[in-house]
């Protein structure tokens, strides 16, 4: 004969306790995503308002970058400003940087701008948007120039309006150390796209300034 089973113990109420814990941390956890997702979302709208309202070409390139690395946490931020070289190609007309420092604007002066190789040029020669998680070893890198600050992680995006590119945005590096993620392509996916916009409104505005 057989002993009958013991009936289960109850859960120790420490052990409720814990549990509880552990479930109120995690939705702790979710409603900060939520509440970082929220604000993400109100600054690009932000910055898209802003966008609309600017008329002066120089402005609309600056606060492309400076936002975008905002909404992004990125540590670097470039823009590389497109011009017709001939029927078969393009140049940069204008590379804007920012985020270096004094020393290291003064390690790359006297550099030409980038000519469209490794992974600068690959927007230039494909417009789908870049994450590059170790540069270094992405088979299309082909290295820094003397005296660039090391720069791990990248994201690329064109920047252009109704099948018109002006330009190609890069982000480097983000603060918390982690690669570039989805949200913060279509985020500044979405970014590029208003600061188009606001590129052909400020040449229209020129244009009609010019000849008037």
């Amino acid at each position: 004969m057989t002993d009958a089973q013991e009936p289960p113990r109850p859960p120790h109420l420490s052990d409720l306790r814990q549990r509880q814990a552990a479930e109120l941390g995690q939705i702790a956890e979710q409603l900060q995503v939520l509440g970082q997702a929220k604000n993400r979302l109100q600054d690009l709208l932000d910055a898209v308002l802003s966008f609309s309202r600017e008329l002066d070409l120089d402005a609309v390139l600056h606060r492309l970058i400076t936002t975008a690395m905002e909404l992004a946490g990125a540590r670097y931020g470039a823009l590389g400003v497109l011009g017709v070289l001939d029927e078969s190609g393009q140049y940069l007309k204008q590379f804007i940087t920012v985020g270096l420092s004094e020393q290291e604007r003064a390690d790359l002066d006297g550099l030409e701008f980038p000519r469209g190789l490794g992974l600068l040029g690959h927007l230039m020669r494909d417009p789908a948007p870049l994450r590059v998680d170790d540069i270094a070893s992405d088979p299309d890198s082909t290295g820094f120039p003397p005296g660039h600050p090391h720069m791990r992680t990248l994201l690329g995006v064109t920047v252009g309006f109704r099948g018109k590119i002006y330009g190609d945005l890069y982000l480097s590096d983000r603060y918390d150390g982690q690669p570039f993620d989805a949200t913060d392509e279509s985020t500044v996916v979405t970014l590029a796209t208003a600061a188009g916009i606001a590129i052909e409104n400020a040449h229209l505005f020129l244009q009609a300034r010019e000849s008037a």
